[in-house]
């Protein structure tokens, strides 16, 4: 099949996608195992049809649609994740076989080994389920899938429309079972989000919040905002595919704030800022067309969401009700919940050095929403040194004075306060695709070129 036409190959695989968000909707109405498998089948498939080619390609539009490709209660897993790992193996034996293990990368598999090799054996010293060691790992390693696949055909530009296009589909998928088929958003929810979010919708309350397929309106607003940030980043260096960005993102924001987190609302906010910052300090020739773009990035997705949505994220941010100042609205009167998990950590001092194990459930069963209080309780001070000495190789650089640099890696320490993404599939991809797009930059220097191809370009 390697020789078929670049046209077929692209509606085949078109098709195969399409296939998975049929499979979707089908398990809305009937949840038979047999749906998932398909799905899990057909992404099976992109791993090697046509040279393995699009594999990368594939991997990033299936991982916000991970849900789609599970069969509930069943403990089974996602088949996403099963295909990370197959996809993963195929990367290490290609490597190996081909001998393209450079140091840069020995480092990156280095530290990975070293931080799962510990989480591991904590695991098992804390008698914990082995099962969510090894679903940590492959979270953990799909970064590494964008430093390691040397395949043909992955380039910039095409890898981040596959990322922003699987986020506005995901979303529009949901979107359109909860507000315009609402016979539907009850086995919608109940099939692919948590079970409170559904008892959210069978009362009508006025509180529920679009949760997106991660469950979780948190998770969703960092994931939009990780996207936007890719693709602004990379349009507003290379001066490229400007237009497409500006309205990508857009659609993205109306996604985030019918989700209605406050830390999205405030981390909107302060990226915008941090953005026009960065605008501000470039050229004045270049200073009006940016002074546009913020505009239309900024106003734009405030004004096509409905005025319902947005006054009501406004006012969960403005008003505090009965909660106690504003940092308890902010976090959602989790402030004790932080205390009591210092305050046990403190107490013992070998669970704050090594941890109680990942996806170990805090004080009275009670979610920090905070990473940097949630990777000490799950791995511990000397666990959290071995994850940030993995993490920030995909931020690291000797010349960090760059906007993707700063613009990332002020989003991932920011919302991280509010949310927990140590497990967030969605938040790692994008880890990953901001390392490959800040290597371009890097090395391209002055001379774009939006298809260029990412592994032409060292590490």
């Amino acid at each position: 099949m390697k020789n078929t036409p670049k046209q077929v190959q692209y509606l085949i695989l078109v098709f195969l996608a399409i296939i998975v968000y049929v499979c979707g909707a089908l398990t809305v109405y009937n949840e038979s195992f047999i749906f998932p498998v398909i799905s899990g089948a057909s992404l099976l498939l992109c791993l090697f049809i046509f040279g393995g080619k699009y594999r990368l390609y594939a991997i990033t539009f299936c991982v916000p649609i991970s849900a789609l490709m599970s069969i509930k209660n069943s403990g089974f897993g996602s088949f996403l994740t099963w295909n990370i790992i197959i996809y993963l193996l195929i990367l290490l034996v290609e490597n190996i076989l081909k001998k393209e293990i450079n140091s840069a990368k020995l480092v990156f598999i280095i530290s990975y080994l070293v931080l799962i090799t510990y989480t591991l054996i904590i695991q098992i010293c804390n008698l914990s389920p082995i099962n969510k060691f090894f679903s940590s790992a492959v979270y953990w390693a799909l970064p590494l899938s964008y430093v390691f696949d040397d395949k043909n055909n992955k380039k910039i530009w095409p890898l981040i429309v596959v990322l922003s296009l699987s986020h506005i589909c995901s979303n529009l998928f949901g979107c359109a079972f909860i507000y315009i088929l609402p016979n539907q958003a009850i086995p919608f929810l109940t099939r692919y989000v948590p079970s409170y979010i559904v008892q959210y919708e069978k009362f009508g309350s006025s509180i529920f919040r679009y949760p997106g397929f991660s469950g979780d309106p948190n998770h969703l607003g960092i994931s939009v905002l990780f996207v936007s940030l890719i693709m602004l980043s990379y349009s507003l260096k290379t001066s490229k595919h400007i237009i497409y960005s500006i309205i990508a993102s857009i659609v993205l924001q109306l996604f985030g704030f019918l989700g209605g987190s406050k830390t999205y609302i405030l981390c909107f906010v302060f990226l915008v800022i941090f953005i026009s910052i960065y605008l501000i300090r470039q050229t004045k020739q270049k200073l009006l067309y940016s002074f546009i773009i913020i505009c239309c990035f900024f106003i734009g997705s405030l004004l096509i969401l409905s005025i319902d949505s947005l006054s009501k994220t406004v006012a969960r941010l403005i008003f505090f009700d009965d909660r106690q100042g504003f940092l308890e609205a902010i976090t959602t009167n989790r402030l004790s919940i932080w205390k009591n998990d210092i305050s046990y950590l403190m107490g013992h001092p070998l669970k704050l050095l090594f941890g109680n194990g990942t996806w170990s459930p805090t004080i009275y069963g009670a979610a920090a929403h905070n990473f940097y209080i949630q990777i000490i309780w799950d791995l511990g001070l000397f666990g959290t040194i071995l994850f940030f000495a993995f993490i920030t190789r995909f931020f690291s650089n000797k010349n960090n004075n760059h906007f993707l640099f700063g613009s990332t890696l002020l989003l991932f320490i920011t919302y991280s306060f509010g949310l927990h993404v140590l497990y967030n599939e969605s938040v790692l991809s994008c880890v990953g695709i901001s390392f490959c797009v800040y290597s371009f930059v890097k090395s391209a220097k002055n001379s774009f070129a939006g298809d260029t191809n990412i592994y032409e370009i060292s590490i």
